[in-house]
C-alpha cells in the first residue's frame, strides 16, 4: 500500500487506518465512488437515440445522473468545511463538542438568507463568480480527484482558527 492516503481505495484506508472512526468521514473516498456511478450513466446516456418504448429507462438513467452529480456536489461541499476532514469532527479530540452542527446549521441558518443582497449566501455567490475564471485556468491540468484532495488540505488548514473561534466567541446567537 501507497503512503498516501488519498491514492487508497476506500477500503484499503480503513485497513490502513482502523482506529479512525468511520464518523470521521469518508467523502473523499465517496467522492470517486460517484464518480465512477456518474460516468457509468453518461456512458448509458451517451448511447444513440432509443426506441419510444425505452424512453422510460433512459428517463431513469437521466434520473440517475443528476440524483447522482447532486450528490457528488454535496460531498465536495462537505470536503469545504474544515470538521469534515479531521478526526476531531465534532470537537470531541479539543472538548468542543457540538461545534460541528453549530457550525454548519446554526451559523449556516442565521448567517444565510437568498432575499436579503447583503446576506453572507449572495457575498460567496458574487465572489464564487469574480474568482471562477481564474481558478478555473489555473486549475485547468489537476483532475477532479488531485482538486479534491487540495480543497481537503486547504480545509484542514482552516480547522485550528475555527476550534479558536468557537473557543472565544462561544455558541451564542
Amino acid at each position: 500500500m501507497t503512503g498516501d492516503p488519498f491514492a487508497l481505495s476506500r477500503l484499503d484506508f480503513e485497513k490502513k487506518y482502523p482506529t479512525i472512526d468511520v464518523k470521521a468521514g469518508r467523502s473523499f473516498w465517496r467522492i470517486q465512488e460517484l464518480l465512477a456511478l456518474l460516468n457509468n450513466e453518461v456512458q448509458i446516456l451517451k448511447q444513440p437515440t432509443v426506441p419510444q418504448a425505452s424512453l422510460s429507462e433512459r428517463a431513469k438513467h437521466q434520473e440517475n445522473w443528476l440524483v447522482t452529480a447532486g450528490e457528488i456536489g454535496h460531498y465536495v461541499g462537505d470536503l469545504s468545511q474544515p470538521l469534515h476532514v479531521t478526526e476531531n469532527f465534532d470537537g470531541q479530540s479539543t472538548n468542543q463538542k457540538g461545534i460541528h452542527s453549530y457550525f454548519e446549521d446554526t451559523v449556516v441558518d442565521q448567517l444565510s438568507s437568498t432575499d436579503r443582497p447583503g446576506s453572507l449566501e449572495a457575498a460567496i455567490g458574487r465572489d464564487a463568480v469574480t474568482m471562477w475564471p481564474a481558478f478555473h485556468k489555473a486549475s485547468a491540468s489537476r483532475t477532479e480527484l488531485q482538486l479534491l484532495e487540495d480543497l481537503s488540505r486547504l480545509s484542514l488548514t482552516r480547522l485550528p482558527a475555527l476550534l479558536k473561534t468557537d473557543r472565544a466567541v462561544g455558541r451564542g446567537d
